[in-house]
C-alpha cells in the first residue's frame, strides 16, 4: 500500500507497509497490532486508540506514563505497538486516530476471535 503513497512528507496519515494485514484472524487469543506514523513526541499528543468505543490510550510516550500510548521513535516516526487480548468470542474493532478532527484518517484493525478464518 504504501508504495502508492504519491505525497510521502505528508504529516496527516498512517504508514502501511506491504506486508501489514488489517484484518487479523489470531490462532491463539492474544495478537500484536502496529500503528506507524510521522510525527515526535511534542506534535503527536492528539494520537489516540480505541478497543470498539473503549479508549485504551491518549497521548504518546516512550516510556510508562499512565494513559498514554507508548511508542518507539524510528527516525521521523512513530510506531505504536499494542497487544490484546481476546475479550468475546467474535470481531473486535480497534482504531487509532491521529487526531479527532480527522477521523477519516483513522487505522483500524478487525480482529476476527473465532479462529475460523
Amino acid at each position: 500500500m504504501e508504495q502508492y503513497v504519491t505525497n510521502k512528507e505528508a504529516k496527516e496519515r498512517f504508514i502501511v507497509d506491504e506486508n501489514m494485514t488489517l484484518s487479523l484472524c489470531p490462532k491463539y487469543r492474544q495478537t500484536g497490532l502496529i500503528w506507524k506514523f510521522p510525527g515526535t513526541l511534542a506534535s503527536r499528543w492528539q494520537f489516540e486508540c480505541f478497543r470498539e468505543g473503549t479508549q485504551l490510550c491518549k497521548g504518546v510516550t516512550t516510556g510508562n506514563e499512565t494513559g498514554k500510548c507508548v511508542v518507539t521513535v524510528e527516525g521521523k516516526n512513530l510506531i505504536h505497538t499494542q497487544v490484546v487480548n481476546a475479550s468475546k468470542n467474535g470481531v473486535e474493532f480497534f482504531f487509532c486516530y491521529l487526531n479527532r478532527v480527522t477521523p477519516q484518517r483513522a487505522l483500524t484493525y478487525n480482529v476476527d476471535w473465532r479462529s475460523k478464518c
